[in-house]
């Protein structure tokens, strides 16, 4: 063993056993090694000496604190630091993959939709750093790694440290802060003032390398690449790669500015863009570059056909004179995007955001047409300034914009369609009418947009479009109201059990002002089945309340397709009727083809038959006509999982988590799609950014689970201080007495006295549940598995078996395979291998679900089976599992 690597591994040879040298840098030499204590491998970079000696023990250990609390899934986090036997060091996980390094140099320039994702990545790691007050300064390919193909920005754990000493320290050392091809100007210069904008250049220069092949600067020696960043302007990138999305090509040129000040001023900037052409519809075509493009202007005329004055009131409309591009026209297509609230009172904002939904579903009827769902568009305001970048991300070839000015029973609105690709008017219409009239000119508008983009309306589209649901104004005033708290509610913004109690109680209060309002009564009906649904009112007269409403509606107007979807719903969720809600939506779907709803129930009902292929396709189809709603997104990956195809799973959680970071649902998918892996870290990594009162039950949950498999007790128990009596998870629809949980560790760190107390309390709440609640098969798994803690054998088995007798697999072909795991963890409980080992065999080729989940990884973590560890039978299963192909 050479001296260096011999020295270093007497000195950590209590905590980490140093396998072999990885590579030397600038700064450090990285060693691999095994963590004793959490049996894992692990990165040991330990400084050169003399950059050891000039930071010293106190600068190194106060810095790098600061910088180990960088949590951050696009951050290599720091796992340990110290001084040992005079060497100063820090610990992070160890990468299985390559560095972006790596991968230009064997694939050269990389597709654009990857390199806008990778960089997006990159950059979100960026601004994390920066609002903690780390700048990386040494920002370059050697430093990202790319793992399960994301991006990791490593070396953060030194940045600040060697940051501190600053250029004058490290005069003698041979050590620069950065790396010549990837310094900003104001670096090169060595001036003493250089912040996160240097970061943002050396971002600009990967960026310039990952899309042509080539950094923008290079020479022969370390002074010319330094005199280039210095003094030379580099080419712009899009003469290197004219398919480029235009709005990437300016952000990579500016990032490359000489002064910080032309430079975008954080890194939070730069991610909507790179976040659009990581989207493939972004780049599927060429791009023009925009450069010397006049503005769109604004002004009292705007161009439909001939030019047309428009009102008094001075509402001002841009002009687009783009040239027309060259290329077939896309099949008609349109995104509505939100219409701009124009009155001067802010509380009417609902009335905008009504009046927009409503023509978004006059147009969603239309078969002709694709429409792009409501929770994909309403990042864009009305009238963006890059039209043609969101068409591309939503994928459509036209957009409506709009605005709605209200005074009294007035109303101004104004609409125009414009083609994406040519930037010209299509159609535009200016209405003044009474609150009264909006219901036809709602329906003029999606026909007269219908016939702008060629799309033949069917007669009975043609009388749909013309069906008014009140005449009562007071009623739909309270409608629209109902609605905006409605999309609060589904979107999960706020207080979301108020928005859902508000939404309820004004489509109740629209209804009392026209009982005939059958929309209002199915819009309310469909509301509170969610409640139900997602636990978020668990009480079953809150479904049956659902079904009440869904039924008047459809007895008022029979073929109603919201009552329809409505009613579904109910069929599907309160009385797992899959026929009869199956032959609803169907119905529902005829009159509604671009409501996504309607095609993702048809896919989680097909799911749950274990209809996978027809599912998946289903759920697809939602995805496609809402591209940026995190749900669907979120169960394309919940349902990949479910077939074991992991690594696919989280390209499209990943997808969810783009558009929405702070997602729950798509974070805790992602989360169990690495445990059933086994890989603990990454899991716990996606959750790191959550805290109290983000803690939720689902949250909660995945760090309980990961805690326990990590076999870290006391952590498991912390994980359950914030959560309430009942611990209640939105995503499988299930909720738990948290004592039962508390019960699981406090056995497992032996304190049996405890654990028994709690055991005996959630067994108490169990009693009461599933008193109040018969059919519910989770309380009684639940409960069964509480009575096999206690030692109480028969009625463990017996309750397990009835909540497998209650949801059998040949009912629903995932929630049934948790009933039979549940029964199978009763069994090993108390020690009935052979019973148990019989379900774990069933069970291995069936569809995956958590929290227990049938994998080789999570047979050999999760504490659940160790009663039967030792069996020759359960390693052999393992084995099996470890044997087989990957899906």
């Amino acid at each position: 063993m050479p001296e260096a690597i011999e020295r270093l591994a007497q000195a950590l040879a209590d905590r980490y056993r140093i396998e072999r040298e990885l590579g030397q840098g600038g700064m450090a030499t990285v060693y691999l090694a095994e963590d004793l204590k959490h049996h894992r491998k692990v990165a040991v970079k330990v400084l050169r000496p003399e950059l050891a000696q000039v930071l010293g023990v106190d600068r190194f250990q106060r810095e790098i604190e600061i910088a180990a609390n960088l949590i951050h899934p696009h951050i290599l986090p720091v796992h340990d630091s110290g001084d040992a036997a005079g060497l100063l060091y820090y610990v992070m996980p160890f990468v299985e993959g390559e560095s972006l390094r790596q991968r230009l140099t064997r694939e050269g320039a990389l597709p654009i939709p990857e390199t806008a994702r990778l960089l997006r990545e990159v950059a979100d790691a960026l601004a994390k750093a920066h609002r903690a007050g780390v700048v990386h300064r040494d920002i370059k390919p050697e430093n990202i790694l790319l793992s399960d193909g994301h991006a990791l920005v490593t070396d953060f754990g030194v940045a600040r440290a060697v940051n501190s000493a600053g250029e004058a320290g490290l005069t003698g050392t041979g050590i620069a802060l950065g790396t010549p091809a990837y310094m900003a100007p104001e670096q090169a210069a060595a001036d003493p003032h250089v912040d996160h904008r240097a970061d943002l250049y050396a971002l600009g220069v990967m960026a310039y390398e990952m899309l042509t092949g080539r950094p923008p600067f290079v020479g022969g020696s370390t002074q010319q690449v330094l005199a280039a960043q210095l003094s030379k302007k580099p080419d712009p990138v899009a003469t290197q790669r004219p398919s480029i999305p235009a709005a990437m090509a300016d952000l990579v040129d500016r990032c490359l500015a000489k002064l910080p000040g032309d430079r975008p001023q954080s890194a939070e900037e730069l991610l909507p863009t790179l976040q659009a052409a990581a989207t493939p519809a972004a780049t599927s075509a060429i791009l023009p570059s925009q450069r010397g493009r006049p503005s769109r202007w604004f002004g009292a005329i705007f161009a439909v056909g001939a030019l047309l004055v428009i009102s008094a009131a001075g509402l001002l409309f841009r002009l687009r004179s783009a040239p027309r591009s060259a290329g077939p026209k896309p099949p008609p297509s349109v995104a509505v995007l939100p219409f701009e609230n124009l009155t001067a009172d802010p509380a009417n904002a609902y009335f905008a955001d009504g009046i927009q939904n409503e023509v978004l579903t006059n147009l969603a009827k239309l078969g002709g047409l694709k429409v792009i769902s409501r929770t994909s568009v309403q990042k864009y305001a009305s009238r963006p300034e890059n039209l043609r970048v969101v068409a591309k991300e939503l994928g459509v070839g036209a957009v409506l914009e709009g605005s709605v000015q209200r005074a009294g029973n007035r109303v101004h609105v104004i609409a125009q369609l414009i083609d994406a690709a040519t930037d010209d008017h299509l159609w535009a219409e200016t209405y003044d009418r009474e609150v009264t009239d909006l219901f036809a000119v709602q329906s003029e508008i999606a026909t007269r947009v219908a016939n702008a983009l060629a799309a033949k309306l069917a007669p009975r589209e043609a009388v749909e479009l013309a069906k008014v649901p009140t005449r009562n104004p007071e009623a739909y005033d309270l409608y629209l109201r109902a609605g905006f708290h409605e999309r609060r509610a589904l979107a999960g913004i706020g207080d979301v059990r108020a928005a859902y109690d508000s939404a309820v109680a004004l489509y109740g209060r629209a209804v009392s002002r026209d009982s005939n309002f059958a929309l209002a009564l199915a819009k309310s009906a469909y509301l509170q089945d969610r409640m139900w649904w997602d636990q978020t009112d668990p009480n079953r007269s809150r479904i049956e309340s659902a079904r009440q409403a869904a039924e008047r509606a459809l007895a008022i107007v029979p073929e109603l397709p919201e009552g329809l979807l409505a009613l579904g719903a109910v069929r599907y969720h309160g009385d797992r009727d899959y026929a009869g809600a199956l032959e609803l939506l169907a119905r529902s779907q005829r009159a509604l083809p671009n409501e996504p709803r309607v095609a993702a129930y048809l896919g989680f009902i097909h799911r749950r038959q274990g209809l996978w292929d027809q599912a998946m396709r289903e759920i697809q189809k939602a995805a496609e006509l809402d591209p940026r709603d995190v749900e669907w997104a979120a169960e394309m990956g919940n349902g990949l999982f479910s077939l074991g195809k992991y690594a696919e799973s989280r390209q499209w959680i990943n997808r969810a988590l783009a558009n929405d970071p702070r997602s729950v649902a798509a974070s805790v998918i992602k989360t169990w799609a690495y445990l059933a892996q086994g890989l603990t870290d990454s899991a716990a990594a996606v959750l790191a950014g959550f805290s109290p009162p983000d803690n939720n039950g689902d949250v909660g949950r995945c760090r309980f689970h990961i805690a326990m498999w990590e076999r870290r007790y006391d952590a498991a128990v912390g994980t359950l201080d914030s959560l309430p009596t009942w611990t209640v998870s939105g995503l499988i629809n299930e909720r738990l007495p948290t004592k039962f949980f508390v019960g699981e560790a406090l056995e497992a760190k032996g304190e049996i006295g405890a654990s028994r107390k709690a055991y005996l309390e959630a067994q108490h709440l169990l009693v009461e549940a599933t008193a109040a609640t018969p059919d519910d098969p989770v309380l009684w798994s639940a409960l069964g598995r509480t009575e096999a803690a206690l030692g109480r054998k028969e009625p463990a088995i017996e309750h397990g078996k009835h909540a497998v007798d209650l949801l059998p697999v040949t009912k629903d072909a995932i929630s049934g395979t948790v009933q039979l795991a549940g029964l199978a963890a009763i069994y090993a409980r108390l020690g009935l291998a052979d019973s148990a080992i019989a379900l774990l065999q069933r069970l291995k080729t069936m569809p995956k679900s958590w929290p227990i989940v049938i994998s080789a990884p999570a047979l050999r973590l999760d504490p659940v089976w160790d009663p039967i560890r030792k069996d020759p039978r359960f390693q052999a299963l393992i084995a099996e599992l470890s044997a087989a192909p990957a899906a």
